[in-house]
């Protein structure tokens, strides 16, 4: 079958590779993406709730050191910031667990429309390894988008606030535990108390990062 200039039509229902890799519109936010985002957004405010809790525990240390002992107990504060990080550890899961099934789904559904590089395992279970987590789920998150045409840049604002949210997460370790005497408690919960405004931060801008990611992977396989 020929065109009125003469060039062959294309067949019935033939797509063009422009047609078949250009994002459709982006997805709608599904429960399990909601889930991953809302996760963070619980985490930053029980980050920020610790930030104060922190400030706080800081400023009775120094009227404890002023001699101002009256009134001044720290045990709800501790109580308080107990709390707090069982809020933050739950979300922590609760946002891996989203992370993981979300990112299965993807690599299932891009190995079906042919992207046959993606790993599917390490896309799920790369998010647990130590570490490795940094690159490993999201190398193949970038192989989906540039095997669909993409960029990838979307990818890479994600794991770039990614790996900065975890490694100030791991200055933790390198701070260790607060001190026992009180002169030296006093900075040592001004430094904890900056580092949870910045882990705060980070969680949102994560889930920014996150939300716009999925939301571009999701239209370059067609919604997921």
């Amino acid at each position: 079958m020929s065109t009125p200039g003469g060039f062959d039509a294309p067949p019935p229902g033939y797509v063009s590779y422009e047609a078949a890799v250009r994002p459709g519109p982006a997805p709608a936010l599904t429960p399990l993406r909601l889930m991953m985002i809302v996760s963070l957004l619980v985490a930053a405010v029980a980050e920020v709730g610790n930030t104060v809790v922190l400030a706080l525990r800081s400023w009775r240390v120094g009227n404890l050191l002023d001699g101002q002992a009256a009134g001044m107990s720290l045990q709800p504060l501790l109580t308080t910031a107990r709390w707090l990080n069982w809020i933050i550890i739950a979300s922590v899961v609760v946002n891996l667990v989203g992370v993981v099934t979300w990112s299965g789904r993807l690599s299932d559904r891009a190995v079906e429309l042919g992207n046959v590089a993606v790993k599917p395992t390490m896309a799920r279970w790369g998010w647990v390894i130590p570490i490795g987590q940094w690159w490993l789920p999201f190398t193949e998150l970038r192989k989906v988008a540039t095997g669909r045409g993409d960029d990838g840049r979307a990818v890479a604002r994600w794991q770039t606030v990614y790996i900065v949210r975890s490694a100030i997460g791991l200055t933790g370790y390198a701070i260790g535990k607060l001190p026992a005497k009180l002169s030296d408690l006093h900075g040592a919960l001004i430094v904890h108390a900056a580092r949870h405004g910045a882990l705060a931060v980070c969680a949102v801008l994560l889930a920014v990062a996150m939300a716009r990611g999925t939301a571009r992977l999701g239209a370059l396989v067609g919604g997921v």
